[in-house]
C-alpha cells in the first residue's frame, strides 16, 4: 500500500548515493558505541518531530534519519512536508482486490510459506548470513528470513520459526487489507463494473 501511494502521489524519498557508505557505518558505529538513547537524542536536537515517532531500538530509522540530515542539511522531517505538497505524479485508477473469506486467504498464506521453507528459505538464509549480510540490514528484517536467522542461530526451533512466519504474514495481509479499505478515491471491481455500465449506459441513451 506505501509503495502504490508513493507511487500515485509523487512522493519523493531522500536519496543517499553509493558514496555515503562511510557515512553510513560511521553512524553504525556510533549507535552500537554510544546506544540508541544518545543516538535518538543527537536526532532529536535536530529534527524533535521525527525523533518523537521513533524508539531508541529503531537502529535503522534513527541512523537513516540522520544520515539524511548530515548529507542534506534538511531533516526528513522537512523533506516529507515537502514531499506531501506535490501533485500527484499520474491519474489512475485505484482498483482494489479484496478477499471476503479470510480463512481462505489465511489458509493460502500458510500453504505459501509452507512452500517457501520446502523450497529452501532456511538454505537461502544461511547462504547470506555467511556472505556477511549483517543481520540489522533492511532485507534481513523482512518477514522470513528474519524468523528463518533466529532459528539458525538457535534461538527458535525451525517449526517455531514457521508458525511465526505464517502469523507475521497474515498480519502483514491485514494491515494491507485495511490500508486499502481506507485508500481515497478507491474502488472495487463490483464499483468499477457499475461505473462502466452506468458511462456505457449513458452514451447508448443520451
Amino acid at each position: 500500500g506505501l509503495y502504490i501511494d508513493a507511487l500515485l502521489a509523487g512522493r519523493q524519498f531522500a536519496g543517499v548515493s553509493d558514496s555515503d557508505e562511510d557515512l553510513r557505518e560511521r553512524l553504525s558505529q556510533d549507535y552500537d558505541r554510544f546506544g540508541g538513547e544518545a543516538m535518538l537524542q543527537r536526532l532529536s536536537a535536530v529534527d524533535p518531530d521525527r525523533a518523537a515517532k521513533l524508539a531508541p531500538t529503531d537502529r535503522r530509522r534513527l541512523i537513516r534519519a540522520l544520515e539524511v540530515y548530515e548529507l542534506t542539511g534538511r531533516t526528513i522531517s522537512e523533506h516529507d512536508a515537502h514531499s506531501r505538497t506535490l501533485p500527484p505524479a499520474f491519474e489512475a485508477l485505484y482498483v482494489v482486490l479484496d478477499c471476503a473469506d479470510r480463512k481462505a486467504l489465511y489458509d493460502r498464506i500458510d500453504e505459501r510459506v509452507d512452500r517457501m521453507c520446502e523450497n529452501g528459505l532456511f538454505d537461502e538464509t544461511q547462504a547470506l548470513l555467511d556472505r556477511g549480510v549483517p543481520d540489522s540490514s533492511t532485507c534481513m528484517q523482512a518477514i522470513g528470513y528474519r524468523q528463518a536467522a533466529m532459528a539458525l542461530r538457535g534461538e527458535l526451533s525451525r517449526g517455531e520459526a514457521e508458525a511465526l512466519i505464517k502469523q507475521a504474514t497474515r498480519r502483514y495481509a491485514k494491515r494491507q487489507l485495511t490500508w486499502f479499505r481506507l485508500a481515497p478515491d478507491r474502488m472495487t471491481p463490483g464499483e468499477m463494473a457499475l461505473q462502466i455500465r452506468d458511462a456505457f449506459s449513458q452514451r447508448q441513451n443520451p
